[in-house]
């Protein structure tokens, strides 16, 4: 039989037959029915999806049985590994059982996940020539070692950490790609023979009899035969906009978590330049044999290095005059006073290094000649990237990122990126695709979804769905609302004393989620030693370490800022309070932000603060109210502890996007957790 989606999510459907546990969620059947219809009609779809919807295997059937080949995209690894190793596995089995069909999946990466052969070989050159130093010799042995056995490649099959900066030097990167001319890219057996299809020129493009030593490459092939590829938001954006495929071709696409895809596409449309980019190619230039090896070069290509990378470090030193370095990194809007004669003065400096490199190249053949080419490309590309980062217009925005180092040089890159990419994404997605499917827990205000399908620019004959949480928010949650004033002197220190008491009622247990990192440290250092319960702070280690310890650590308390008010799934009664510090306003000091302020004053007059302001603070929130409850079983209480939600106009209008939890307006009433 062919499984239609009721009978698939109903009481007594194939889920139900399959899994004793299986609870019926009319909620998924509902969401799935939307995806089908999606799919059949070849429309764009958005659905807000509460949280326990079971939103993952709604998608994942309407797609598997589809016959399309489909993408779907996530924010985070954690959703990614849930939808490959847990829920599709799912599908498959049932689909395989009940319609007798076979659906591959696989996970695509960037190329940074992968070791690249020619890379690896070329550190191991400089290092044996003293070119760069033996600090990571027995790693680089490791490295070499596990490429004779590793079949794919990825880092993140190690057991083992990369060093950072060794890991920079031997990833796959599209900076120092030879595509197809690359030896490593030529299709070969496991004896190393050369394929000898097509007169022994075969491109190992499609090749099924042999493979080809290039990670990134394998990766590529073996996915171009999956129905179902699983990316994230960058890898996908990356896609969409570049003149090539990254991913396989295919007609449709579910973007989960899909409050991020406006920041993904920014990211992927920006262009940026730094002053360790110039130093990286100057060092691969360098490198090269023919300036040492071929007598008919007489250029000192040492002297002219040095006096390109001085001027570069002097050209990128004015900008970090400009921090004031509040932080460890700064990011500063574009000064309107830039000096545009000395950014001509340096493209005149790196086309005459790319020049050198063109008179150069007929000295060389084989792989010192393809480099050589890339090496040229890179020039080319560093005096376009330079341009555009340093040409303001209306429709950009232009900032420099500086981060300090200690005892190193500082880190400086220039950036630009479009403030609005609602028109990019109707020509290079929606246009592109038969069914775009958008979906999240938090992208709709209230029951509408203006704001989202504006920001993106999703075709207004879209299918809609606003579907509730199964799970019982009336009783499982209260909502604490506090009177205080962000605006008054002693907020701070009235905050620090509603979290004290709070935790008490919680027993620890809880999220404390900020707004600022001033505004958690403060609170961290009057907190943290004067409760009974562990306190861990954001920044102490790494995100999955931190979740790790809180869940390791009885009547535990995670202090946190933007990174723990999404992403972070904690079930049970390890987590049974969430209290937030402020309304998450964006912040209108950062140049991004600074502009798509001032866009937004422009095109909505007035109306700019309810229209454009309010919305991302409203998404933001119910982020933060979402990371409590995860389960039907979960109870606790969520504190907002700005006083604003009582006393502003607007603050109507966020409680109606929240939960239905039971409102309290003192701590006191909260009920027994």
């Amino acid at each position: 039989m062919s499984p239609q989606f009721k009978p698939v999510f109903s009481k007594d459907g194939l889920l139900s037959l399959e899994f004793k546990t299986f609870e019926y969620r009319p909620e998924q059947e509902k969401m799935a029915a939307l995806v089908q219809k999606s799919f059949e009609q070849n429309k764009h779809c958005v659905v807000e999806a509460g949280t326990g919807t079971g939103k993952s295997l709604a998608y994942l059937f309407p797609v598997a049985l589809s016959g399309q080949t489909t993408v779907i995209s996530t924010e985070t690894k954690n959703l990614q590994d849930q939808l490959y190793y847990k829920d599709f596995p799912i599908v498959q089995d049932i689909i395989r059982k009940y319609a007798h069909k076979e659906v591959k999946c696989g996970i695509a990466k960037g190329r940074g996940n992968y070791l690249c052969p020619r890379r690896l070989r070329k550190y191991g050159s400089k290092m044996e020539d003293g070119i760069i130093n033996s600090d990571y010799e027995t790693e680089y042995k490791r490295l070499v070692d596990w490429t004779q056995n590793t079949e794919d490649g990825d880092f993140d099959s190690l057991d083992w950490e990369v060093p950072v900066a060794l890991k920079e030097r031997v990833k796959s990167s599209s900076e120092d790609c030879l595509g197809y001319r690359c030896f490593y890219a030529k299709c070969r057996n496991r004896s190393g023979n050369t394929c000898n299809k097509n007169n022994g020129h075969c491109s190992k493009r499609d090749c099924t009899e042999y493979d080809v030593p290039c990670f990134k490459e394998r990766r590529r092939k073996y996915l171009s035969h999956c129905n179902v590829v699983i990316a994230n938001h960058a890898l996908y954006m990356i896609d969409v906009f570049a003149d090539f495929d990254v991913l396989p071709a295919h007609s449709s696409v579910i973007l989960d978590e899909a409050q991020h895809i406006y920041d993904r596409a920014v990211e992927a449309l920006s262009t940026d330049v730094s002053n360790f980019k110039i130093r990286d190619l100057a060092s691969d230039i360098k490198a090269l044999p023919v300036f040492t090896n071929v007598a008919e070069v007489t250029v000192d290509i040492e002297k002219e290095i040095n006096k390109l990378v001085k001027f570069s470090d002097d050209f990128f030193n004015t900008f970090v005059e400009l921090a004031k370095f509040v932080d460890r990194r700064e990011e500063i809007e574009f000064p309107e006073d830039y000096r545009v004669d000395l950014r001509d003065v340096f493209i005149t400096k790196v086309e005459g290094m790319q020049k050198l490199l063109e008179e150069v190249i007929d000295y060389t053949v084989g792989d010192e000649s393809v480099e050589i080419d890339g090496y040229i490309r890179r020039c080319e590309s560093f005096v376009k990237d330079l341009k555009s980062v340093t040409t303001v217009s209306e429709h950009s925005v232009n900032w420099v990122v500086v981060k300090k180092r200690e005892k190193r040089m500082s880190f400086v890159s220039l950036n630009t990126a479009p403030i609005v990419v609602n028109e990019q994404l109707v020509r290079s997605l929606f246009n592109k695709r038969k069914s775009v499917v958008l979906t999240s827990a938090t992208i709709a205000i209230g029951t509408d979804f203006e704001f989202f399908k504006h920001q993106l620019g999703v075709p207004d004959n879209a299918i809609e769905g606003v579907i509730g949480s199964p799970f019982d928010y009336k009783h499982n949650c209260c909502l604490y609302l506090s009177t205080l004033d962000p605006d008054d002197d002693d907020f701070d220190i009235k905050t620090i004393k509603i979290i004290k008491d709070a935790l008490q009622i919680s027993k620890g247990r809880a999220f404390c989620l900020f707004t600022s990192y001033k505004a958690m440290n403060n609170a961290y250092e009057a907190v943290n030693g004067n409760i009974s319960y562990e306190v861990l702070k954001q920044g102490q280690m790494p995100r999955p370490a931190l979740i790790k310890k809180f869940l390791e650590t009885s009547n535990c308390v995670l202090f946190g800022t933007s990174s723990f008010w999404e992403g972070v799934s904690i079930e049970g009664e390890k987590l049974s309070a969430v209290i937030i510090d402020k309304i998450p306003f964006p912040v209108p000091t950062d140049p991004i932000m600074a502009a798509k302020i001032r866009k937004a004053k422009n095109e909505f007059g007035d109306r700019w603060f309810p229209d454009y302001y309010l919305p991302i603070a409203i998404l933001k929130l119910k982020q933060g109210f979402g990371r409590l409850i995860r389960t039907k079983d979960d109870r606790g209480f969520v504190a907002i502890l700005d006083g604003r939600m009582r006393t502003k106009y607007y603050g109507k209008k966020i409680l109606a996007s929240l939960p239905p939890a039971k409102r309290v307006s003192t701590l006191k009433a909260i009920d027994t957790v």
